[in-house]
């Protein structure tokens, strides 16, 4: 029994298959395009707006691309900045509507002939479908570089609105200056009707005396009282490994000058580093911060050295930890962007969800890695996980699992679903010419999945007992309702797969299990079984079959040649499968690892039209096999 799974991979202006009323999709844009990066996702009424921007390999222009509400492509606008030898840069700001429909988008202008850079507004109309520049030349011919994780809060109820900077200052760009190179923030006001600038300030600590810290910008965010709130991280620049060696640093910033009001710390461990992502979830009480917590190694010649690991916490008013949940298990050297969260969809109820890069161990000795997409639902009072689904993508050519993913921003949909936009890096393809990056979109439903559920489960009985044991083995339900046959109702949530009911009297009872989606998409198996104290079962008799299987669920299905069908897969004997693809002759074609269970595969097809079996196998043995049709 298989549900098809609406699922995309493919070149710009590919369509999408749908299945029903099911909107969910996963989307990838190819590299060579100006969508290496998707930055910004937008929901607005039954259509998706994103902001993307040519690869980090060579950043030449931006882009505002519309979708509807199957993920097909609208329209597209872009931008290039000629001005700027046609070099622009994509920060990883999010955009802001306006009351009046309109987006703003925060870029990162650079000079290719040189080190300065500036940031630039855009101004998206969507009615017009165009861009409208403006330029903040400020820091021009200053020796300064503004960097990627700026921030942008507009404020179109008092005419202004307000940038957070990171930069590089290099002064040694200029022989006439003895400045010693520094990093710091740059807190900017600009006022929206004649786009003129109110105030700049400058936070900084010069690199080079290190008994001082710097001070790295990392996020700037609306605050109670009308205030606002700038997340740095103060590191200072020696290997001491005191108590003090980095710390996440909370200003409360005054909006009308932009000057300090209070300053607050953060640090449980000896590297308290702050990524990009923070959200108020009980309106500027408590805080859901993603940063780093460190412990330290020493290395086999007994030199220490900081490890760091990702972590989510909620802080209270006063920036104290209330709780505090890794994101992996493992420590590492280095702490890349995608580990961490750089947004969170703050939900109505005690909720919210996130999205990271995972690392999955498939050695001991951690010599062999994967990287899904991690969406994680939480709850706001516990930080404890509620459910969580990984995604993992297998392009035409790539020599490792998975590619390596960062999530950019996510958001809340109508239908009660969410959608996640980031991009993929394969860096097996730059050997091969292959695109190397790419940017994505997953819309997935309430639950996480990519489709509706499907419903299975197996029953074991013993002679001689009235007690029969149930496993559900459902794929993509979120909660489930069993019917035993003998007026017992039983509901179950996702994380309850074995169920024992006992019956009061031998006989032939009807049984039924309910799995439930989202929006009220369910699907229901029925079985009979037979609880007997007689040694034989008679052969014309039914009894439940505690052999069923239900390991996996594909789609499309028919897919086109060259694009991507989903696979998600559950109930694995085991994490060291595998998927197998053979055509009408028998011959093998294609070959993936399966690792990790109760997992999205997306895997491109590049065989030509006809038709193949899929094959779920657990070494030499078979577990479930699905006739794919390719056109």
């Amino acid at each position: 029994m298989a549900r098809i799974v609406c699922i995309f991979f493919g070149l710009l202006f590919f369509s999408i298959f749908g299945y029903g009323q099911n909107t969910n999709f996963h989307k990838v844009y190819a590299f060579n395009d100006s969508l290496g990066i998707i930055s910004n996702v937008y929901v607005k009424d039954s259509s998706y707006l994103l902001g993307a921007s040519s690869g980090r390999f060579n950043r030449v222009k931006a882009s505002s691309i519309k979708l509807d509400i199957m993920g097909n492509i609208i329209n597209i606008s872009s931008f290039k900045d000629i001005n700027r030898n046609e070099a622009l840069g994509f920060g990883s700001s999010k955009s802001y509507l306006n009351s009046d429909g309109k987006y703003w988008y925060l870029y990162t202008s650079r000079n290719t002939q040189g080190w300065e850079s500036y940031p630039k507004i855009l101004l998206f109309d969507d009615v017009l479908n165009s861009f409208q520049a403006s330029e903040i030349d400020t820091l021009t011919n200053l020796y300064f570089q503004i960097t990627d994780n700026s921030r942008l809060i507009v404020d179109p109820p008092n005419d202004r609105y307000y940038l957070a900077l990171k930069y590089n200052y290099y002064p040694g760009l200029d022989t006439t200056s003895n400045l010693p190179w520094d990093i710091g923030t740059f807190i900017m006001c600009y006022e929206l009707s004649n786009d003129s600038l109110l105030y700049i300030k400058r936070h900084n600590f010069s690199t080079t005396a290190t008994t001082k810290p710097r001070r790295v910008m990392h996020n700037y965010l609306p605050y109670t009282n009308g205030n606002h709130l700038l997340i740095l991280r103060e590191d200072f620049d020696n290997n001491n490994f005191s108590n003090q060696y980095c710390k996440v640093l909370f200003y409360t910033i005054d909006p009308i000058n932009g000057n300090v009001i209070s300053t607050k710390t953060l640090q449980d461990t000896p590297w308290s580093n702050p990524g990009f992502g923070a959200a108020f979830i009980n309106n500027e009480k408590d805080l859901l911060l993603s940063y780093s917590e460190s412990t330290v190694l020493y290395t086999n010649t007994g030199q220490p050295y900081h490890a760091v690991r990702p972590t989510v916490a909620r802080l209270d008013s006063n920036f104290n930890v209330v709780w505090k949940k890794v994101l992996r298990d493992n420590y590492s050297t280095t702490l890349a962007c995608g580990d961490c969260i750089e947004k969170f969809v703050i939900n109505q109820d005690s909720t919210f969800v996130s999205a990271h890069v995972a690392r999955v161990f498939l050695t001991a000795d951690s010599s062999h890695i994967n990287y899904p997409i991690r969406i994680i639902k939480r709850s706001k009072n516990s930080g404890n996980s509620i459910w969580n689904r990984d995604f993992y993508y297998y392009p035409i050519i790539n020599f490792s699992p998975v590619a390596n993913y960062t999530i950019h921003d996510a958001e809340a949909t109508p239908d009660g679903g969410y959608i996640f936009v980031g991009e993929s890096t394969n860096f097996d393809s730059l050997n091969v010419n292959a695109p190397a990056q790419l940017g994505y979109v997953i819309k997935t439903n309430c639950l996480g999945f990519l489709d509706d559920p499907q419903a299975g489960f197996s029953a074991t009985t013993t002679i001689d007992s009235l007690g029969v044991h149930f496993q559900n083995i459902s794929l993509m339900g979120g909660s489930f309702q069993w019917s035993f046959g003998d007026n017992s109702v039983l509901n179950t949530g996702e994380n309850m797969d074995s169920v024992v009911h006992t019956y009061s009297d031998t006989g032939m009872y009807e049984v039924q299990l309910i799995a439930y989606g989202c929006n009220g998409a369910n699907d229901t198996i029925r079985q009979t079984v037979v609880i007997s104290k007689s040694p034989v079962v008679p052969p014309e008799v039914p009894t439940a079959n505690p052999n069923i299987t239900n390991y996996m669920a594909l789609g499309p299905n028919p897919v086109k040649s060259g694009e991507s069908i989903a696979v998600y897969v559950g109930n694995l004997p085991n994490e060291n499968c595998s998927l197998l693809f053979y055509d009408y002759q028998g011959k093998l074609v294609l070959q993936r690892a399966i690792p990790q269970n109760n997992s999205t595969y997306i895997i491109v097809l590049p065989f030509g039209a006809g038709v193949y079996q899929a094959v779920l196998r657990d070494g030499e043995k078979e577990l479930e096999v699905e006739k794919v049709l390719v056109y």
